[in-house]
């Protein structure tokens, strides 16, 4: 259980670390240190607004999870509670199942999306192809390496 706490220490670092990044990265929109190239004030308006909303979703996200993982590290039980569900067999096959059925379905919306877009847009239909092919070569990637380890 050392061991579990160790690793529930590392995660409440990193959460804590990408916190203050991301607290310096709003902190530089709100002063607008970073501003997009395009300079269309209509466009420049919605990304900032798009750029916050995002930020304070994932502020608040990772404030939850330091939360949370603070009060596990405070509790025994709790501890033991979640050691017991990340290493669950039958849930960790159900995450491997469903982040393998994600992938392919992920996959052919980006493609069919990037399919209708072409008709309107070729920025966007670049923009969509280039997800996919990065999908992909992430998948044969991670495919490649856990061939070889496992």
């Amino acid at each position: 259980m050392e061991n579990f706490k160790k690793t529930i220490q590392k995660r409440l670092n990193f959460f804590t670390g990408v916190i203050l990044l991301f607290s310096l990265l709003f902190a530089g929109n709100m002063l607008h240190w970073f501003t997009p190239i395009v300079k269309n004030p209509h466009y420049v308006d919605f990304f900032s607004g798009v750029q916050v909303g995002m930020f304070i979703g994932i502020e608040i996200f990772l404030v939850y999870r330091v939360a949370y993982y603070i009060a596990t590290l405070k509790d025994e039980k709790a501890l033991r509670t979640l050691y017991i569900k990340e290493n669950d067999e039958r849930n960790m096959e159900i995450s491997k199942r469903a982040g393998i059925e994600s992938y392919r379905i992920v996959i052919v919306i980006l493609l069919a999306g990037a399919i209708v877009v072409g008709y309107f847009n070729m920025v966007g239909f670049i923009a969509l192809m280039g997800a996919a092919l990065v999908e992909i070569l992430v998948r044969a990637g991670l495919y490649a390496y856990y061939s070889r380890t496992i």
